[in-house]
């Protein structure tokens, strides 16, 4: 009996930990796959993002500087010019620095949005998996849990059988040894009072 729910038991443990060993090579493979590209694509966003805002901010001085160009003469109007030139040329190398982060950033979302599918996809499966491995090691386990006890009752009936041809008897001689006993005691009883009523 205590060697079949040791198997039992043994089988069940290791079913167990097969399956979280699973779950774990599936956390170190995949999950920290996709947390290291989901951090990449966080920094292609941030580069993509101060590039786009260093590109807007001189196109809006490229416009004062037009603008303003047309209020002045002189001297104002030649250090506008310069301060134009210079801002077209700082313009140009941060269009070129913002059209191509934004090109490897869209790269970089395609590539994401198919390996986030994919995971979330094997997330799924997994998850399907587990419930399915919950319901079977529970079905496992009750059937398990009721081996033993029918192994247990098989042996109460195997030690008991011995002793049951004499079961019909008991009832009768615990009666009987009752019977003695208050009679017994009630014969006793009577002997006492009469010595105490004795001169």
């Amino acid at each position: 009996m205590g060697t079949r729910t040791s198997i039992h038991r043994s089988e069940l443990e290791g079913q167990v930990a097969a399956f979280t060993a699973k779950q774990q090579q599936h956390k170190k493979v995949y999950q920290a796959a996709i947390e290291k590209e989901y951090g990449i694509k966080q920094t292609r966003e941030q580069h993509a993002a101060k590039a786009r805002e260093k590109y807007e901010s001189d196109c809006v001085r490229i416009n004062s500087y037009t603008a303003q160009s047309t209020l002045v003469q002189g001297k104002d109007l030649e250090k506008i010019h310069l301060k134009l030139e210079r801002a077209q040329q700082t313009v140009q190398v941060n269009e070129n620095d913002y059209v191509q982060f934004t090109r490897v950033l869209q790269e970089t979302m395609q590539k994401w949005e198919q390996d986030w599918k994919a995971f979330c996809d094997c997330c799924q499966d997994l998850e399907e998996e587990r419930m399915e491995f919950m319901k079977d090691n529970m079905w496992a386990y009750a059937n398990a849990v009721s081996t033993v006890c029918v192994s247990d009752d098989e042996v109460r009936v195997r030690l008991a059988a011995p002793f049951l041809p004499f079961t019909h008897h008991l009832p009768f001689i615990s009666l009987t040894v009752m019977r003695k006993n208050a009679s017994r005691t009630r014969t006793n009883g009577a002997r006492e009072r009469n010595g105490k009523l004795r001169p």
